[in-house]
């Protein structure tokens, strides 16, 4: 809840394609490539949403890196 995905629309059953017209091609490249940026980044998915594709944009957040890690 009130999490940037969440805000830009991302519902629990969608599929992201593409992050700034880069294919997603699995959770952890799609994790490596959000790590990658700052927080207030603005970004591009391309989701699949049952079977039909959307467009959405969304503001990153920076969160913290747990302690361990």
């Amino acid at each position: 809840p009130n999490s940037p995905a969440e805000r830009a629309g991302i519902l629990v059953d969608d599929i992201i394609l593409e992050m700034n017209g880069q294919e997603v091609i699995s959770a952890a490249d799609f994790d490596a490539k959000l790590r990658a940026l700052d927080g207030g980044d603005i970004i591009t998915l391309t989701i699949d949403r049952f079977g039909a594709q959307y467009t959405l944009t969304v503001t990153t957040t920076k969160t913290p890196t747990p302690k361990g890690i």
